[in-house]
């Protein structure tokens, strides 16, 4: 529907809105919460965040009203006319998965909701204002994240994490998937530390918050070394058709071991 020239200088757009510096506070945070060791995806130590006690930017649902109308009457349409098994829910890395690989990856019929520049927080928008009510999905998937890298690290998580509780209440009787924040920037180590931080806390919560967690991020480390094929080299943060098929690959394995588990949470 978007031209490659409007999407990517909208990418563009994405990238130098949302690098902010990141509190000191933060950075005194993770310098407590992470050992050498937390480079190991896997070995990550968990993270203590207790839920916020007022309200933050990343669990604000904000509206972005002059942004990417035709793709949200699109949308909008589609959610009116036809049913899905699949729905996703996300930013550009999202939006950029096409509906064929999503189609092929899951074996059902998939709606693309997904938006470019889109935080926790304007997915959260969309989720109580679109029209949902006729979907019934069997999975929501989520990719959401990369855009709230500039707020403090336990922000980004309870970002995602309020996300899937919404999701839980617009579909209560569909399966969250929730997609790991991946690798991005020079040797695929921008804010690496940060990302490792949320990804672990979002293992962690999983089993017992209602949510799955597909974590894909070590496949698209490429060894810390850019450029990589997996992704498009002007900012190492969206993916090319390799990327997108690795992906879809990914998600297709990960998808056939989770109908043999239970359900958790609440799931």
């Amino acid at each position: 529907m978007f031209g490659l020239l409007s999407f990517r200088n909208a990418c563009r757009r994405e990238i130098h809105r949302r690098a902010v510096a990141v509190p000191i506070g933060a950075l005194v945070l993770l310098t407590s919460l992470l050992s050498p060791q937390a480079h190991a995806q896997t070995g990550a130590p968990a993270m203590s965040c207790p839920a916020p006690s007022s309200a933050i930017a990343t669990t604000t649902p904000t509206p972005r009203p002059t942004a990417w109308i035709e793709q949200q009457a699109a949308v909008q349409h589609d959610l009116a006319a036809h049913s899905y098994q699949v729905i996703t829910l996300g930013d550009s890395i999202m939006q950029g998965w096409s509906e064929t690989r999503l189609a092929s990856a899951t074996g059902m019929t998939v709606l693309n909701a997904g938006f470019g520049q889109d935080g926790t927080e304007h997915t959260l928008w969309r989720l109580r204002n679109f029209d949902w009510h006729a979907q019934a999905p069997r999975y929501v998937l989520l990719l959401i994240g990369t855009n709230d890298i500039g707020y403090p690290t336990c922000d980004i998580y309870w970002g995602i994490r309020t996300v899937v509780q919404t999701a839980h209440t617009v579909f209560p009787q569909a399966r969250i998937v929730v997609t790991s924040i991946l690798p991005r920037g020079t040797n695929l180590m921008g804010a690496d530390d940060k990302i490792r931080a949320v990804n672990a806390a979002l293992k962690e919560a999983a089993p017992s918050a209602g949510f799955a967690l597909f974590d894909a991020h070590d496949a698209f480390e490429c060894g810390h070394k850019t450029p990589c094929p997996l992704f498009i080299p002007d900012f190492n943060l969206h993916l090319t058709k390799d990327g997108y098929d690795l992906l879809t690959s990914q998600l297709k394995n990960f998808l056939a071991g989770a109908e043999q588990r239970p359900t958790q949470g609440n799931n």
